[in-house]
């Protein structure tokens, strides 16, 4: 009994002791010193999307998460032309979908019998601000879901004033996005008051809150504006 309570204890001391031997021969993580030097990597990196996301000195941001480098001249410029870019993108973005101002209004026009969507069919209005001479363009190819079709739009917002608009029609030509020479400009529908060189509608634009309402036939159903062009 006494004899196998000293083996256990022999067995015990040793265990100590090899295990106190392992941990006196283990190292730090990166250097001598322990500090992370350029090339080591961090366990549990944070998340980041741009270089000041990563508070920790000498790291950086790569593949969205925070780890030991640097950055060349060169780098840093390419990425701050990155971030330059998308920040023009939102803004524009932005502004594309900010509601009219105080001084601005919507744009409204009809094209006969409709505009279908089509891997050929191209159509581009253009609405010149008599005033100030600013021109404003609409690729309807650009607003509609392929195959949709659909005869009233707005530009979304424009300055108030009169505007001369003239639509364009036409089939691709096979040169990408371009329509090349095969647009031909429609004809203002003969109802269309007031249109010059039966061509050029004149238009005039209100703020918003001035817009005449909606009309509605006896079902209640919205009745649609009266045709600006006709589309044969």
């Amino acid at each position: 009994m006494r004899r196998g309570f000293a083996g256990g204890r022999r067995q015990l001391i040793a265990g100590i002791l090899s295990l106190a031997g392992a941990l006196a021969g283990c190292k730090p993580e990166g250097g001598a010193d322990g500090k992370k030097t350029e090339g080591d990597t961090i366990k549990n990196p944070a998340i980041c999307h741009w270089d000041e996301d990563c508070i920790k000195p000498g790291t950086i941001c790569q593949d969205g998460r925070c780890d030991v480098g640097t950055r060349t001249p060169e780098q840093k410029a390419a990425i701050q032309a990155l971030r330059d870019k998308q920040k023009a993108k939102a803004e524009a973005e932005a502004e594309k979908n900010r509601p009219p101002g105080p001084n601005e209004g919507r744009l409204w026009f009809r094209v006969c019998p409709f505009y279908k969507k089509t891997p050929f069919a191209v159509a581009e209005i253009t609405a010149t601000n008599k005033a100030s001479g600013q021109q404003f363009k609409m690729r309807l190819e650009e607003v509609l879901r392929m195959d949709e079709l659909r005869s009233e739009f707005a530009f979304p917002k424009v300055p108030i004033g009169d505007y001369e608009v003239v639509a364009d029609y036409g089939i691709r030509d096979g040169a990408g996005d371009k329509a090349g020479a095969q647009m031909v400009r429609l004809k203002c529908d003969k109802k269309a008051k007031p249109c010059r060189d039966g061509l050029i509608r004149e238009v005039t634009v209100v703020p918003v809150d001035q817009e005449p309402p909606e009309k509605k036939d006896a079902k209640g159903a919205t009745i649609k504006r009266p045709c600006d062009w006709i589309a044969e």
